[in-house]
């Protein structure tokens, strides 16, 4: 009986430890989980936080890469990347310094291997002084020396060519060569035969017609003559003469000013050999 008794003993002796080391183990267990959670939550708030900084780097990186995809009446914002300074700029030998109106230095400017210096400081030591840089701001434009007449737009980004037979060149498209100097006009009209036309629907909206007419060359020697000629149609198709300019090769570009006042219908023909009309604007009714 006494060996059952003390058998029995032991065995509640040990359940008990066994209940006392489960309750200890049970307790920091749920001390190291109530640890691990707080661990957790620190971190995850934490990660929330680079979450937030990265999508703000991925949203500058798309606006360096692809610029602000919103165009209005002032142009194209963009985010870029520019080298200011380190460049000298020569002007017949003599080393040029752009000067601000305020007297302070400005520096240039590199973007995509082009370099940029303020208009107003770089017209006054080509021109010294003679000509004058005016900005408007509501215009949104710079005039050196003579300002425009009012309105004046490129003619491709205002009309389409009702007909014409000939080739129309816009942007970098309209670049041409006389010998070996370079033009780049913003829009190019070609003539290469008398049968050559462009007809513009104007409906009496416009003032003027301006423009440069040349003969673009190759080789020396060659004697080329052209005659550039604009009419006012009626809708029976009856031609008036209203502007008529004449070049040949070896002359430098020619200015073309055309009164279009009270013009419904303009064409444009040229007659002789190959030669083009460039810098196309029109202006409109004041």
């Amino acid at each position: 009986m006494r060996n059952k008794l003390g058998i029995t003993f032991l065995l509640a002796i040990m359940l008990v430890f066994v209940s006392i080391h489960s309750s200890y183990a049970t307790g920091d267990s749920l001390s190291a989980l109530k640890q691990q959670v707080k661990k957790l939550i620190q971190q995850n708030n934490e990660l929330k936080k680079e979450v937030k900084s990265l999508r703000l780097k991925l949203e500058e990186q798309k606006k360096l890469e692809k610029g602000i995809k919103k165009k209005n009446s002032n142009g194209t914002l963009k985010s870029i990347k520019v080298v200011t300074g380190g460049v000298d700029v020569y002007i017949d030998g003599n080393l040029f310094r752009p000067i601000s109106e305020a007297g302070s230095v400005v520096e240039t400017i590199t973007y995509e291997n082009d370099v940029y210096v303020p208009v107003t400081a770089f017209v006054d030591a080509l021109t010294n002084h003679s000509k004058q840089v005016t900005w408007t701001k509501d215009k949104k434009a710079v005039y050196i020396g003579k300002e425009p007449n009012f309105g004046q737009k490129d003619i491709t980004e205002l009309l389409e060519p009702y007909n014409y037979s000939g080739n129309i060149f816009k942007g970098t498209e309209a670049a041409f060569k006389i010998l070996d100097k370079s033009y780049y006009p913003f829009n190019r009209f070609d003539f290469f035969s008398s049968w050559d036309h462009y007809t513009y629907m104007l409906h009496s909206k416009y003032s003027q017609l301006r423009g440069q007419f040349v003969i673009p060359y190759k080789y020396l020697g060659e004697d080329d003559k052209a005659t550039l000629k604009f009419y006012s149609v009626n809708k029976r198709g009856e031609k008036s003469l209203i502007g008529e300019y004449s070049t040949e090769t070896g002359k430098d570009p020619m200015e073309v000013e055309v009164d279009v006042v009270g013009v419904d219908i303009l064409r444009i023909e040229c007659e002789g050999d190959y030669s083009v009309l460039y810098n196309v604007t029109l202006a409109g009714i004041e």
